[in-house]
């Protein structure tokens, strides 16, 4: 939001407005909803429930998890719903590559 915000500052002095805040929130919601509605769709329900429990406690190492995943399915390598294995697996890869 910050970055958003700096770039498009209406306000006096390029500071930003109250509308400005408001439509830069306004789209991290919407941009937040798209995300789990995708998640929702490439995930089983035991794979989306290790995502949540892992985000609750690693939201950091989540975040990376769900952009891998996501990344994944944009790009067409996923072949229906993720399962909880494959979802370990792709855990160990991010734990192994430093996180």
């Amino acid at each position: 939001i910050a970055q958003q915000l700096a770039a498009g500052g209406g306000g006096p002095n390029g500071m930003p407005t109250q509308q400005d805040v408001a439509q830069a929130q306004q789209k991290q919601v919407e941009q937040e909803q798209m995300r789990a509605d995708l998640l929702v769709r490439i995930l089983s329900p035991e794979a989306k429930e290790r995502l949540s429990r892992i985000a609750l406690v690693k939201p950091d190492k989540a975040k990376r998890l769900e952009e891998m995943v996501i990344g994944m399915a944009r790009s067409g390598r996923l072949q229906g719903k993720l399962d909880d294995g494959q979802l370990k697996r792709f855990l160990e890869q991010i734990e192994a590559g430093g996180g």
